[in-house]
């Protein structure tokens, strides 16, 4: 099956399945309030719960499509799917609600429309995951392949090849390879001759183009081809630095690329500000005994104030006053200054020792994403003493204060914390504000509660 049909089969199976996902959630909230709540005949209001119908489905369409739901390729995360297709699923309610209002505001009740509205968000979600579970399938067994002709050789390329070994489910077929490295995969043919020969002879649905610095063949001698070419070409970037969200637009004669832009809108920032205050709240009653025990063992252990104030920097490079409970002598940096925390730190009391191995003396951050200086889910904030420092080492690094720090994050869970490498704790930030959405900060939230309080490198 070629990329045009392959399309136009996943575009129909989409619209037809949020269409029933629609007409379910409409039909089950009419049966709901009617048979189960009311429970009173409705066949007086057949006439406007059918009048609707047609509503409800256009309205639909129009917020999904706006959203690029139908136009998703398999490179889309799901996550990012799922959590468009909650917000899209909202924007649909709300502007059926509005309609109803100028055309029969009598039309149906506050109780059969919020019904509506959980059922459509349940099913829409439902009808996308199993659909997504069901494509994932019918490509790991061979059906809706995509082939890809791999140009060029280097290390994007390398982590290209990995992430299509690793999911299958992708479903992405290399067919041949242009310049490849001297141990290339051997079922990965090599193309022999010109690149265009070999396209004229060969479909390919795809081309993977590597910029590399490593490749033998000069970019030159293919670019020309390339811009000729009808087949769809994936650029990997060959670029040092990590650039955040990176998408091209066109502003009239001029090609733009933009960089370096997150894609928290005013909607995803008041909803995660939402869940912080919510979740710092519910943090201080859940752990409300730490709140009592450990200031008092600190005074009892040890001279000083309970609270260690430190100065962070967060979101656009801005400063603040992070809380921790106090795990050294007053005044333990004096000598040293700013220094990376290392296993073994004999800075530390006994108790503080004991805080920081479960991650107790961080909690008093709670305070902070309260008061709106942090997130319950982030980048690490860190001192500016060793921002300074690390700017210059680690390419990208400024990039983690696109958005604010948070009291756990996405290297945190995957156990780059502590004295581990910095390089990887910086790409798996990186990586969370590229990938970020609501639902990937549940996660977080949920792999810190067991694997991210005590961990060997919390310390």
């Amino acid at each position: 099956m070629d990329t045009g049909e392959s399309k136009k089969l996943v575009y129909t199976l989409r619209l037809t399945v949020d269409s029933l996902m629609v007409l379910a959630a409409w039909f089950g909230s009419t049966l709901i309030r009617f048979r189960l709540i009311e429970k009173m005949d409705y066949s007086e209001q057949l006439e406007d719960i059918l009048f609707a119908v047609p509503i409800l489905l256009l309205l639909n369409f129009y917020f999904f499509h706006s959203n690029n739901l139908y136009s998703l390729n398999r490179y889309t995360q799901w996550t990012k799917e799922m959590y468009t297709v909650i917000k899209s699923a909202i924007q649909s309610f709300m502007g059926s609600v509005l309609a109803f209002f100028f055309i029969r505001y009598h039309l149906f009740s506050r109780i059969s429309m919020i019904i509506f509205l959980v059922m459509l968000v349940f099913f829409l979600t439902m009808g996308r995951v199993l659909l997504h579970n069901w494509l994932r399938k019918l490509r790991i067994k061979g059906f809706n392949k995509t082939t890809v002709l791999l140009v060029g050789r280097g290390d994007e390329m390398d982590a290209y090849l990995e992430l299509i070994k690793k999911q299958p489910s992708l479903g992405i077929e290399p067919i041949a390879w242009y310049d490849p490295p001297i141990h290339r995969p051997e079922e990965i043919p090599l193309v022999e001759g010109e690149l265009k020969d070999f396209l004229k002879t060969h479909h390919v649905d795809n081309l993977v183009v590597c910029a590399g610095r490593e490749n033998t063949v000069p970019r030159s001698e293919y670019q020309d081809e390339i811009y000729n070419l009808l087949i769809p070409v994936i650029i990997l970037s060959d670029q040092q630095y990590n650039f955040l969200n990176a998408y091209v637009d066109n502003l009239n004669q001029l090609t733009l690329f933009h960089q370096n832009r997150t894609h928290f809108d005013l909607t995803d920032r008041l909803f995660k500000r939402c869940i912080d205050f919510v979740g710092a709240v519910a943090g201080f009653i859940v752990f409300s005994p730490a709140f009592l025990l450990c200031p008092l063992i600190i005074k009892l252990t040890s001279k000083g104030p309970v609270i260690y104030k430190q100065t962070r920097m967060t979101r656009d490079g801005e400063l603040f006053t992070m809380y921790k409970f106090r795990s050294m002598p007053v005044n333990a940096e004096e000598e040293t200054g700013a220094v990376w925390v290392t296993r073994g730190d004999e800075r530390a009391t006994w108790f503080g020792k004991i805080m920081r191995h479960s991650s107790i003396d961080e909690l008093p951050q709670l305070w902070n994403i309260i008061k709106g200086e942090m997130s319950l889910v982030g980048p690490r904030p860190e001192r500016p003493e060793l921002i300074e420092e690390f700017k210059e080492e680690v390419p990208g690094y400024m990039l983690r204060h696109k958005v604010k720090g948070g009291l756990t994050g996405w290297a945190q869970v995957n156990g780059w914390r502590g004295d581990t490498s910095l390089y990887k704790r910086v790409e798996y930030d990186i990586r969370y504000i590229n990938d970020w959405s609501i639902w990937l900060d549940f996660k977080i939230i949920f792999l810190t509660l067991f694997r991210g309080f005590i961990h060997e490198n919390a310390y």
